[in-house]
């Protein structure tokens, strides 16, 4: 399993802002399967909005859950595969009042499973391991 985080002062988190600027994590040379999301921060929970992207295909859009940064209770489960080489980006659609957003991504490599699947022009997880 993986983990990307990243905090991003407000001032910075403009509208269209990608808070996976400058992550290395954002774009990996193996197959992914998107798993959680947490996005907290700002002002007051629900002032922030974001929309998860791979390469140009929407996963999901997600209000913060609280201020401060993530724990285990803040995460939204996702289910999305990534392709080997595609960008994650995580883009700001409702930006924050005040205070840093903070966001944490998790993931499951896919080494050896076959995972791709193309669902009403989703990607999404479905993963049987090769033996």
């Amino acid at each position: 399993m993986g983990m990307g985080q990243a905090s991003v002062a407000a001032a910075t988190a403009v509208l269209g802002y990608d808070l996976t600027n400058g992550q290395t994590w954002s774009v990996q040379g193996n197959d992914r399967g998107l798993t959680g999301f947490a996005i907290t921060g700002s002002g007051a929970a629900g002032d922030t909005k974001c929309a998860i992207y791979v390469d140009q295909v929407l996963i999901g859009e997600f209000y913060n859950t609280t201020t401060g940064f993530p724990t285990k209770d803040h995460f939204y489960e996702i289910d999305a595969y990534v392709p080997s080489g595609s960008k994650i980006s995580v883009l700001i659609t409702d930006a924050p009042a005040t205070n840093p957003i903070n966001i944490v991504l998790q993931w499951q490599d896919v080494w050896g499973f076959k995972c791709q699947e193309k669902f009403q022009d989703h990607y999404i997880l479905f993963c049987q391991k090769d033996f």
